[in-house]
Formats: C-alpha cells, structure tokens, sequence
C-alpha cells in the first residue's frame, strides 16, 4: 500500500470513530477514543518524515486539526509521488 492510499484508508477508519464519539452510549464513546488514539499513532508512524511532534501532540486532541493534516499529507504525497510511495 502507498503511502496516499494508508492516508485514504486513516481518513476513511476516521469518519467511522466520528460516529463512535458521536454516539450516545459510553462503551462506544470509550472504544471511539481508543480507536482515535490508535490511528493518530499509526499517522505518525508513518509519517514521522512530514508530521512534527508538535503536530502530532495537537492532532491528538483535535478532531478537525487531524483531518486537515491528513488531507496536508495527501496533497503533498500526490505532488511528491516520485520515490515517495514505498518508504
């Protein structure tokens, strides 16, 4: 998998834990943040060439932040695909 579609497949996994933190019972709400925590991780991971700690502590807490980082990511993927995508 390329690096754009791992970006595609966070964004994707992230809208589904929106609608866990959204929900109104707590078990989903609770497994919503774990899910969360985990794919801000997996991010970073593979992106610790591009995303600064800084970011990364932010996009922890912040839903709309990660989002947009994500969407920064691919934007500068798809202009660098040349040696890029197997990292």
């Amino acid at each position: 998998m390329d690096k754009i579609d791992s970006m595609r497949k966070i964004k994707l996994s992230l809208l589904c834990v929106k609608e866990m933190l959204n929900s109104s019972k707590p078990e989903d709400v609770k497994d919503g943040f774990r899910e969360y925590a985990e794919l801000v991780d997996e991010f970073y991971r593979e992106n610790k060439d591009f995303v600064a700690p800084q970011q990364y502590e932010t996009a922890k807490t912040d839903f709309e932040y990660f989002m947009q980082l994500i969407e920064l990511a691919v934007a500068y993927y798809d202009t660098n695909k040349e040696g890029i995508n197997d990292r």
